[in-house]
């Protein structure tokens, strides 16, 4: 009990450096949020993630009500999907496997068959994307370049644990222009019930200068964005609540930035969610010149972005969507 309630105030400590700053911490600090954290989760559901996420600790009980919190979200995940699918999905190699004819570029699953054909796929790319079949939070991701590092030392990483080298996306030259260090991506969240596709939320995530990711976990910004056009719902934010009405690094502007395409996005969104076996996920996607091209698709709704910046509380959303689907049901 002792290491369980200790790993849990480092992960409140955590949490206070990403969403308020190293300064908030101290033990008076701390205390106070998990006094706060414990009053949530018993009224709320909430977790640790929702409390600072959403910032539940600066919310009256009016607002924090509204909210969809993880509690809630873990069960109607599992209502929908169901638990086995979900784990399933966390892996990248089966849900790339899945849905191979969304990629539309090159992948090699490691560890590889042989060392020629590592070789061959690495030359054949120069730099490639390297991503841990089970990672979370945009960890456990880089760039492996030909050029800049020994072939062997990166065969041999290869053999360590499962991954896939992913071809790098050359996105639209439109989103590039925000931020080109990172590929900046759109997620969609859908929910098929019976032969209906039911569009939730999307949103945009942009990264920071000279960072690879664009998730906001790691830095970055995030945006809401308009289903019937496309358009960017106001400025940009990041985990600590900043907004940003251009990008902090590139001067691009984000308010008034509307989704090159967008129409073409929503239509590959639903060809996704109609050959997917869940019915409920969160699509990364990202929109290259002509086409669209799948990122990854989450098996849970993670249930903070879609409330935070100009969103609001979902939970009334989703009870509407769990009824739906029970109707389906019967």
């Amino acid at each position: 009990m002792p290491t369980r309630i200790n790993a849990g105030i480092e992960r409140v400590k955590l949490y206070m450096a990403l969403t308020i700053g190293e300064n908030s911490i101290s033990p008076v600090s701390v205390m106070k949020h998990c006094i706060g954290i414990a009053i949530c989760k018993v009224l709320y559901g909430a977790s640790i993630a929702d409390y600072f996420e959403l910032r539940l600790f600066r919310k009256k009980h009016s607002e924090r009500k509204t909210y969809l919190t993880e509690k809630h979200a873990r069960q109607f995940n599992s209502l929908v999907n169901g638990p086995e699918n979900v784990w399933k999905f966390h892996d990248k190699i089966y849900m790339y496997q899945v849905l191979n004819r969304f990629i539309k570029r090159e992948q090699l699953f490691c560890p590889p068959h042989s060392y020629a054909e590592f070789e061959s796929f690495i030359k054949r790319h120069g730099t490639v994307l390297y991503k841990k079949s089970k990672s979370y939070w945009g960890t456990s991701i880089e760039l492996w370049s030909a050029n800049a590092t020994d072939i062997d030392k990166l065969y041999n990483r290869s053999l360590n644990e499962p991954a896939v080298l992913d071809e790098l996306v050359i996105q639209h030259p439109d989103i590039a222009r925000l931020n080109p260090d990172s590929v900046n991506t759109i997620r969609i969240y859908t929910l098929m019930i019976k032969d209906t596709c039911h569009f939730i939320a999307a949103e945009f995530h942009i990264g920071r200068s000279g960072q690879v990711i664009d998730n906001y976990m790691k830095g970055g910004l995030a945006a809401g964005i308009d289903l019937e056009t496309g358009a960017l719902m106001g400025a940009g934010f990041d985990l600590r609540g900043n907004t940003y009405a251009v990008h902090p690094d590139t001067g691009a502007d984000i308010v008034g930035f509307t989704i090159p395409n967008w129409s073409e996005v929503l239509r590959f969104t639903e060809e996704c969610a109609r050959a997917c076996p869940l019915a409920i996920v969160e699509w990364d996607l990202a929109v290259r010149e002509n086409d669209c091209v799948l990122i990854e698709a989450n098996p849970n709704v993670g249930n903070s972005e879609i409330q935070m910046g100009e969103f609001h509380g979902r939970k009334k959303q989703f009870e509407e969507l769990e009824k739906l689907y029970r109707q389906s049901l019967s």
